[in-house]
């Protein structure tokens, strides 16, 4: 894994962290659990937008799962190229010795 994947995994981790808290305090001012509020996303990120007071906790929610949905793809990609390159290497080796 190279540098600068290294950096956004550690990040994601990171927003992981500062998510759950978030989600956690969402959920607690709503009176429901987080299960609810990850289970029920879409209404409640419509019911949050159409409160004036929370349209910044929409806002800000929708932004860090956007970003973390990001980095997870990022390192999807990340894994699935080194997963092929260890596969080519693995067949080149197997050409390499069955010729001897």
């Amino acid at each position: 894994m190279d540098e600068e994947l290294s950096g956004k995994v550690t990040r994601t981790f990171s927003l992981s962290k500062g998510f759950d808290d978030m989600l956690s305090e969402f959920a607690e001012s709503r009176g429901v659990s987080k299960s609810e509020v990850i289970e029920n996303f879409g209404t409640i990120l419509f019911k949050v937008a159409s409160t004036d007071k929370d349209v910044d906790a929409e806002l800000t929610l929708a932004s860090v799962l956007s970003e973390q949905r990001q980095l997870l793809l990022k390192i999807y990609d990340a894994v699935t190229r080194e997963q092929r390159i260890l596969q080519e290497r693995k067949e080149a080796l197997a050409m390499r010795y069955s010729k001897a």
